[in-house]
This record gives structure tokens, sequence and C-alpha cells, in this order.
């Protein structure tokens, strides 16, 4: 009961989805959504996907430095392919499972269970420190123009996101939490916890190097940086090709926003409520109506789909079926090799 219970659930969270966005797309109206689209330039529209890529750039040499740092050695084209069919993923399948993946997939490749878990933490880490960061110019526009609170309280939430697992790093300076663990893990009566304390203890301790080390954490932190600013030259990108101007700091800000709301995963893959976010905060900057829902909307299918096209390509080139099938056995075992 309490099966079927949750699935109707996740039906109606995702049928709430799609009545958002048809609602958005309503209320535009098909005939003026397309004279937008027809009259979109479409030379400044095909730079959109091309600064996508470029996110995906920064965001593979990202996590190939962390993979250093273990040390570890893929290639470039290897480490984008494990990065791009995690996020493939969790577009279609539920609880963050791409990210598992993803652990499974490093696991593959030589790196042992707790660097890779370490590894894939700590991308989402620098991904909320980086929207904080990326958000500053616009929050404090924000404080000045009565913007709705749950606008500036997502940045102070963000920050303390960010903030926690840094600050937990930065004060264990003798590593006690992983050195606790160990021990915990040696002494718990039930193998399968101590295992599992183990293994925790061994991801942190990889994840402690990697926060204190400053070198790194520079890399990866201005990498984090550029990936979310390319992430809303996309959105600004769209917006140049409908000829509608707008600040570039706010669609930064949309973007993060409908990320962070995504984050929740409320709707499968947030759909509907990320169109919504963005609608709203460009709104809030003075975008016509119609001219955000038509971003919006472009926005998430160009992101969705090349994360789609590229991520399931790459799942096949990992292994396919048997790929993913042998990283979740690898994500879920406690070996250590």
């Amino acid at each position: 009961m309490k099966m079927d219970s949750g699935r109707i659930l996740k039906l109606l969270f995702s049928v709430g989805g799609i009545l958002i966005l048809a609602a958005l797309i309503w209320k535009v109206g098909l005939e003026r959504w397309e004279i937008l689209l027809r009259g979109m330039d479409k030379t400044v529209l095909l730079w959109a996907p091309a600064v996508y890529a470029l996110a995906w750039l920064f965001r593979t040499l990202r996590l190939r430095s962390l993979i250093r740092h273990t040390p570890g050695n893929l290639s470039l084209s290897r480490t984008f392919e494990i990065h791009i069919a995690g996020f493939a993923l969790n577009a279609v399948m539920p609880v963050k499972a791409g990210d598992v993946a993803m652990i499974g997939l490093l696991k593959r490749e030589g790196i042992k269970i707790g660097p890779a878990t370490a590894m894939v933490v700590q991308t989402r880490i620098l991904d909320i420190l980086a929207m904080v960061l990326v958000m500053i110019p616009s929050w404090f526009w924000l404080t000045r123009k009565d913007a709705p609170l749950w606008m500036l309280s997502s940045f102070l939430i963000c920050l303390a996101l960010a903030a926690v697992p840094f600050g937990i790093a930065w004060a264990d300076q003798q590593r006690r939490i992983s050195s606790l663990a160990a021990k915990a893990g040696g002494k718990a009566e039930r193998p399968l916890w101590g295992l599992f304390l183990v293994k925790f203890g061994e991801a942190y301790d990889a994840y402690h190097g990697m926060a204190r080390d400053r070198s790194l954490l520079l890399r990866t932190v201005l990498a984090s940086i550029l990936v979310w600013l390319c992430e809303g030259g996309v959105c600004y990108t769209l917006f140049l090709a409908l000829g509608v101007g707008i600040p570039f700091e706010a669609a930064v800000l949309a973007v993060v926003l409908g990320n962070a709301g995504k984050g929740f995963q409320v709707t499968p893959g947030g759909i509907g409520v990320y169109e919504g976010i963005l609608t709203a905060v460009l709104c809030e900057f003075g975008a016509p109506f119609d001219a955000a829902v038509t971003v919006a909307v472009l926005d998430h299918l160009l992101k969705k789909g090349f994360n789609l096209a590229i991520g399931l390509y790459a799942l096949v080139r990992l292994g396919g079926s048997a790929g993913l099938r042998d990283a979740g056995a690898s994500s879920s075992s406690f070996n250590t090799k």
C-alpha cells in the first residue's frame, strides 16, 4: 500500500509539473508562441548550444582536477563521458541515481569508492558555492527592490549549504571524523554497518584532502564559477536571439535559482518547476512575460536535450546496460579495490 501511495504521489507531481508548463505556454498563447519562435535570430540561436558546450568543458576540467588529486589519471574524453552519463541518468531516474552511477563508473576506472564518492559530493558542493558567488551582484539588487522573500532567502540557504561542509573540513584539521568512523566501524557488531562506517571514513578523508588543498580549491571554484556563468549565458543568448535585452546577471540569477529549485526534484527533471522559477525571476527584472516563458522553455529543452543525447550515447560507449549494472554493483559494494 505504501508503494502504491508513493507511485500515486510521484504521478501527481509529474502531472503537476506538466500542468505548470502547459499553463505558462497557454497564457502566452500558441499564436504568440509561434510568432516569437519564428522571429528568433537563427544565427544567434546557434550560439546557445555552443555556450552550453563550453559549460561542459569547465565541468569536465573540474572533475579531472579532482580525479588527479586522488591520484588518478583519466583522459579528458573519458572524464566527460562519465560526467555527462551521470547527468543523463539523473534526468530520467529518481533520487540522483546518476550520481550513484557516476561513483560506480569511476570505480570501474580504478578509483576507490571512497574517493569516488568524495569527488561526486564535492562537485555538488562546488556547484552550490559557485551559485552563491554568481548570485551576489543580483542579490544586492534584489534587496533594494523589495523582491519576493523566496528569492532573497534562496541565497542564504545556498550559502549555508556550501559553508557547512567546508567549515567542517577546515575545523577538523586532524581528520578526527574519519578516525572516529574507522574506529566505530571496527567495533560495530553488525558487519555491514561496520563496513559502511569504514567507507564513510574513507570518503570523508578524501573529501577533507580536496577541501583543504588551496590550489585545488582555487582551480575548482574558478571552474565552477565559469560553469554557472555559461549556464546563465545560454539563457542570455536566447534572449538576444529573441531581440529582447535583459541584464546578464538577471539571466544568471534566474538559471541558478531554477536549478536550485530542481534540486528538490518535486517533478521529474524539474519540469514545470524550472520554467516557473525562471519566468518569475526574469519578469522581476523586467523581461516581458511571453519572452520569459519562451526562453525558460527553450533553455530547459536545450540543456536536457544536450545532456540526454550525448549522455546516453556516452553511457553506451561506457558499456551500455551492462556497464550501468556493473557501475551500480560497484557503487553499492564495499570493495576497496
